[in-house]
């Protein structure tokens, strides 16, 4: 049940990291192939970012938007797809690390 819970809250997380990788500007010609990966990578790895990631994951709006965000197929395989590269793997870990993001899974699995 917990693993559940934990699975459910990462995949809610990953859905508002690709909800600010959507609101970025788009890619300008001449710049290199990764430009939304590297923002978005560059982004986790700032304490600011994880900041704010952990605020907006503490409004019930925002999670209830992240569950049904994640009920499209859609979504589901884009966050399989951004998860097989080690970078936002490293970038999870990082988050998940920091008190506040510990304070909120304790939070979400009360029983």
């Amino acid at each position: 049940m917990h693993i559940r819970k934990i699975c459910k809250f990462l995949c809610l997380l990953l859905v508002f990291s690709l909800i600010v990788s959507a609101c970025a500007p788009q890619r300008r010609p001449g710049t290199d192939n990764n430009y939304g990966f590297n923002m978005m990578r560059d982004m986790m790895t700032t304490p600011e970012a994880r900041y704010g990631m952990v605020e907006m994951m503490k409004t019930p709006e925002i999670r209830q938007a992240m569950v049904e965000m994640m009920k499209t197929p859609e979504m589901r395989q884009a966050m399989v797809e951004m998860m097989k590269t080690p970078e936002m793997r490293q970038a999870m870990v990082e988050t998940m690390k920091t008190p506040e993001m510990q304070a909120i899974l304790k939070e979400v699995l009360k029983p």
